[in-house]
């Protein structure tokens, strides 16, 4: 999730790490998806444009229910270090963004 200038924290990192190895089997090339992820969203001018980027992603990729599951790993992750007052308005922009949640 987001800190202060938008980068997760250390734990959140590890969380991520550690998530994407228990649930999607990324044991040797995890580090590297998580760079690539985070390089792609560094891209994008705000947090809405990074999320709408990977949302349209998880929207042809994933049914509701794992939708739903991969925002309780987001919020769970969020959770290590906060969530702060950023990271909450970001979660509620993510789960708009894939159609979790009203517009």
């Amino acid at each position: 999730m987001i800190t202060r200038g938008g980068d997760p924290t250390p734990n959140q990192i590890s969380a991520i790490e550690d998530t994407m190895r228990r649930v999607f089997g990324f044991d040797h090339d995890a580090r590297e998806r998580l760079t690539h992820a985070r390089f792609i969203a560094s891209c994008a001018q705000s947090f809405e444009e990074a999320a709408g980027l990977f949302a349209d992603l998880f929207r042809k990729q994933l049914n509701a229910e794992e939708r739903r599951e991969l925002i309780g790993m987001v919020e769970d992750i969020a959770g290590i270090d906060g969530p702060s007052p950023t990271q909450t308005d970001n979660l509620a922009v993510l789960k708009r963004k894939v159609s979790l949640a009203p517009a």
